[in-house]
């Protein structure tokens, strides 16, 4: 007998859900929803200027550009003509937002230490290694 996809795919889904629960729990004192934090966090990431175009955002934090959107409304973030091209758009972090996404990242952070306590380093790189091979082929067929 085969080894089961189902239990395999399950997990990760339970642990998905589970993760986006305290995810969701770790923003609140935020005063913002995952998807905004993932905006931000794609920002942060980017590093200085912290700015980057809406189609980079939506991919790295896989979101819609609603998000980008309710970011912008809370004041964390602003839209800027491109300086190379004057036809595009890039997005930056505020101060405000600059503060926000080191805060709830560091948040976030925290929490997801906790939740993978029980592996050993060397397990964490195998789960890393083979979740990115899975993730690789299907960026590659086009499927995410």
């Amino acid at each position: 007998p085969g080894i089961g996809l189902e239990s395999i795919l399950g997990r990760i889904l339970r642990i998905a859900r589970y993760h986006n629960h305290k995810s969701t729990e770790t923003m609140k004192p935020f005063g913002i929803k995952n998807g905004e934090a993932d905006v931000l966090s794609a920002l942060l990431h980017a590093g200085p200027p912290y700015t980057l175009n809406p189609k980079d955002i939506t991919k790295h934090a896989y979101r819609t550009p609603g998000a980008i959107t309710n970011v912008m409304e809370k004041g964390l973030i602003r839209r800027n003509a491109d300086r190379e091209n004057r036809r595009n758009v890039l997005v930056e972090l505020t101060p405000e937002g600059l503060e926000m996404a080191r805060e709830s990242f560091l948040a976030q952070t925290d929490m997801e230490k906790r939740l993978l306590t029980m592996l050993s380093p060397e397990e964490k790189e195998q789960l890393r290694t083979l979740l990115k091979r899975i993730l690789l082929d299907l960026e590659e067929r086009g499927e995410v």
